[in-house]
Parts: structure tokens; C-alpha cells; sequence
């Protein structure tokens, strides 16, 4: 990834800031540090040159493939790159096209044949209320997210904030690296995927609130390949119990993790199973946890790419909160790829926009508020990117925002927790 090559001390918010030295932007401009942005540009380019507009809506198998070889990793990290950069739907939109390249679509979203009578029966619920109350009664609680989809890390604060006033005190997240706790606030190498803006608000809240941080992922240079996925699984569970449980065995434990290391099933019954990493917890800790996912019911860039049941799923409440659906005998009702293997899921109505510009599910962050960014900023022609940082902070911790403006459309306003700021812009 390339290193950031110049970024401009650009204003400073009227929030009680003060002025930055120089040296601190030149600390910002050090060669050890990613540029989301140069990346972003050249990733677009990437799968501009590589796979033109409409190439893949008549494709064949043998085009599409091609098309994938070409352009499958460069869109994944376009994804990441733009939810990195507040770009929310248009991460989506990037894996949506990966995902039709390699016909995720087609496998994941074949609705079952009772779906529709049981959406029909199924009643709404809001998702935190329900979750905490399920969680009540538990020790672990499991929450997945899809790594492009800062969305997922809004639903997580705001169910951590309610999990911490029931008892839960320990957070263990995929992304964390080696050395979580190595300082004060939310450096860019606490977590790769935690260099997200919403992700950082998510881990800042969560420290205030007194949660003890874990890191379980296992990065091991002596796994082959093809053992890779399975010893990673049985990895994470055993540095969950090793790391946790083993010295506090009362410990009560929120595991945030990527996609399908939330599934319970098949159920371990011994170390050497091919199973996830949930089922591998329950094995190994004695503990049933509760598993949610919120990976299949969510708005996308395009309909088509929805999971089979989510429109007629979304259309079961019409709150701009996040819920579960209940059978008629108060069961959980799970749609898609997870069903039988996770206890409950979270249905994300499709937000409105926000009158600052940004989407409707920043409601769950409400220490962030709209602020404009000031009109001599705005680019006279093109694009820019506007970066949000704490005045005096090191400039080596996550940024609190950042969002791309254009010329030729209306800029959206930063959301920012009280405090005093500085503009960087990368041009």
C-alpha cells in the first residue's frame, strides 16, 4: 500500500481548536504511514481500465472469470478503501460486483421453501432489546460484521454500550493486532479494518466504557495453505479460552468478528473438527454462546444483490432502527445462509439520508453530530478528501472522520463527538 506523499494542514474547526505545528503534519506526511486516498485513485482506475461499465451484466462464464481474475482482488480492496474513506455505499457496491463476478449472489440468496410463510407469521422486535435480553442469561455473546460495512460497527457500539451496563466486561475483536492495549487511544495499529472512522468511535466509546480489550487472531508463519482456514478457527477459540477464561472464568465476553466465525454449526465435538470458531468456543470453554449474525439482511448498492428475503423482511417494520423477526411462538427467525447456524439476526431497515448528508444509521452513534465542512475547502474542480482529526493529537490514532467531496455535488458534513478538530486535505 502506498505511503502518503502530501497532505495539507487545510483549517481548523471552530470547536475550541488551536493551531497545529508544523512538525505534527509533517509527522502525518512520515513514509510509515498508508494513503487511503492515493489508494482509493488507483484502485478506481484498476477496475476502470480492467473492467469497463456493463461488462458484467451479459457475461459469459468464461468472461466473467477472466473478469475476475483480473479485477476480483482489486475490488475487494476498493471496498475497504472506500468505507475506509466514508464512501458507505460504495463499498458496497464494489463487493456487490465482486460477489456477482464469482456468483456469490446466486448461492447465498436461494430462499427456502418456507421463507415466505414464516416472514409472513414473523413479528419485528428492536434488535438491541431483544439481544440484551437474550444476553441476560449469557457469558458470550458473538456478533459478526462484513468488513466493508461500517454500518455493522455503528450496531456494534450501540450494543456494546448496552452489554457493559448488564455486565459484559471483556471485548475480543478480529482486528485487533497483537497489541491492542499498547496505547491510550485508537492507533492505526490497534486493528487494520479498526482504521475505519466508525470502527475507532466504536473501540473510543468502548475504552471509556471501561471494556477490557483481547486480542485473539493468531497470525502463524508455519500454517500451510490448504490448513489455513481450519487451524485458524481452532486458533481463535483456543486463545479465547488461553487469554480469557483461563485467568477469569467469570469473565462475561463480547467476540466481534468477520462473516462466519459467528456459526455455531457443525457443532465440535473434538479439536481436529473443520468447524468455525463459534462452534470451536462452546467445545472448548463449556460455553453456549449467543450468536448473531448481520451480515444477510442489509441494504444494497443494487436490489438485485440483496439476500432473496430482505425486502419483503425490511418491509416487516417500518422503524429507521435495526430489529430481529419473532415466530409466532417467540422464536428467532433466521433467513439465508446462517439459518440453523446462529441463534438470532439483525435486519437493518434501508436508512434514509440523514439531512447531513451522510446515511440514516449514524442515529445509532448519537455522540456524533452533523458539522459543516467550511465552504473555502470545498474543491473547485474534482475531488478531495477531508480528514477529521483531534486537535493535539498524536496523528498516528484514527482519524474521527473522513469523507470524500466533489465539486460537482452537495459535500456531506462530518459527525463528530464534541470536541476541538483539524482539517487535513488530501488532494
Amino acid at each position: 500500500m502506498p505511503p502518503f506523499k502530501k497532505l495539507i494542514l487545510v483549517a481548523m474547526l471552530s470547536y475550541g481548536a488551536t493551531a497545529a505545528s508544523a512538525a505534527s503534519v509533517a509527522e502525518y506526511n512520515s513514509p510509515d504511514r498508508y494513503d487511503w486516498w492515493k489508494y482509493l485513485q488507483l484502485l478506481e482506475k484498476n477496475v476502470q481500465q480492467e473492467m469497463p461499465a456493463g461488462s458484467t451484466v451479459q457475461a459469459s462464464d468464461a468472461q466473467r472469470m477472466q473478469l475476475l481474475r483480473a479485477v476480483g482482488s482489486p475490488l475487494q480492496r476498493l471496498g475497504t478503501a472506500r468505507a475506509m474513506l466514508g464512501d458507505s455505499m460504495g463499498a458496497i457496491a464494489a463487493f456487490d460486483t465482486f460477489e456477482q463476478l464469482t456468483l456469490y449472489q446466486q448461492r447465498k440468496g436461494q430462499p427456502h421453501a418456507d421463507d415466505d410463510a414464516r416472514l409472513a407469521a414473523a413479528t419485528p422486535r428492536d434488535a438491541i432489546h431483544a439481544i440484551v435480553e437474550a444476553a441476560s442469561k449469557r457469558q458470550i455473546v458473538i456478533l459478526n460484521e462484513s468488513h466493508h460495512v461500517p454500518m455493522h460497527r455503528a450496531f456494534a457500539a450501540a450494543l456494546a454500550r448496552e452489554l457493559r451496563k448488564i455486565g459484559f466486561d471483556t471485548l475480543a475483536v478480529e482486528t485487533f493486532g497483537t497489541t491492542p492495549n499498547a496505547w491510550p487511544y485508537i492507533h492505526e495499529q490497534t486493528g487494520y479494518y479498526s482504521n475505519e472512522p466508525v470502527f475507532g468511535h466504536f473501540l473510543r466509546e468502548a475504552r471509556q466504557d471501561g471494556w477490557a480489550f483481547v486480542q485473539y487472531e493468531e497470525e502463524r508463519a508455519d500454517r500451510g495453505a490448504d490448513d489455513y482456514p481450519r487451524q485458524r478457527e481452532l486458533e481463535q477459540a483456543e486463545n479465547i479460552q488461553s487469554r480469557i477464561f483461563a485467568s477469569r472464568p467469570n469473565a462475561r465476553v463480547f467476540i466481534y468478528v468477520g462473516y462466519s466465525h459467528s456459526v455455531e454449526t457443525p457443532i465440535a465435538n473434538k479439536r481436529e473438527d473443520d468447524v468455525r470458531m463459534a462452534s470451536h468456543v462452546r467445545r472448548i470453554t463449556g460455553i453456549d454462546p449467543l450468536t448473531i449474525d448481520q451480515t444477510v439482511m442489509y441494504a444494497h448498492a443494487a436490489p438485485g444483490a440483496e439476500q432473496a428475503s430482505y425486502q419483503q423482511a425490511q418491509a416487516k417494520s417500518d422503524s429507521q432502527r435495526p430489529f430481529v423477526l419473532l415466530g409466532p411462538g417467540g422464536q428467532q427467525e433466521v433467513f439465508g445462509a446462517y439459518r440453523n447456524g446462529v441463534d438470532m439476526q439483525v435486519i437493518h431497515p434501508r436508512y434514509a439520508a440523514g439531512a447531513s448528508g451522510r446515511p440514516g444509521w449514524y442515529a445509532m452513534l448519537p455522540q456524533l453530530q452533523p458539522h459543516r465542512i467550511p465552504a473555502n475547502l470545498y474543491p473547485a474542480t474534482g475531488r478531495k478528501l477531508i480528514t477529521a482529526r483531534a486537535t493535539g493529537a498524536d496523528l498516528h490514532a484514527v482519524p474521527y472522520d473522513a469523507i470524500v467531496i466533489s465539486a460537482d455535488a452537495p459535500a456531506p458534513q462530518l459527525m463528530l463527538p464534541p470536541g476541538s478538530y483539524t482539517l487535513l486535505e488530501s488532494l
